[in-house]
């Protein structure tokens, strides 16, 4: 039997995935699809990094649409 691993991202890859949705405006489910990571994980990137740049209308559309 193997051992289940959890993949890691590093805390830049985290914020490059979050800035494309932030940036283009780009659904989460669409930019997930892409760089391939989970919607909600994505999700949690974009709103903690919308949090970090102090953009409250990241963490309102997250709340919306996800």
């Amino acid at each position: 039997m193997g051992t289940n691993k959890r993949k890691t991202y590093t805390p830049e890859y985290r914020r490059e995935a979050a800035h494309l949705v932030i940036d283009t405006a780009r659904a989460v489910a669409v930019v997930a699809r892409e760089v391939g990571v989970g919607d909600q994980l994505l999700g949690r990137w974009v709103c903690a990094e919308g949090a970090r740049m102090g953009l409250l209308w990241v963490w309102l559309t997250s709340r919306l649409h996800g």
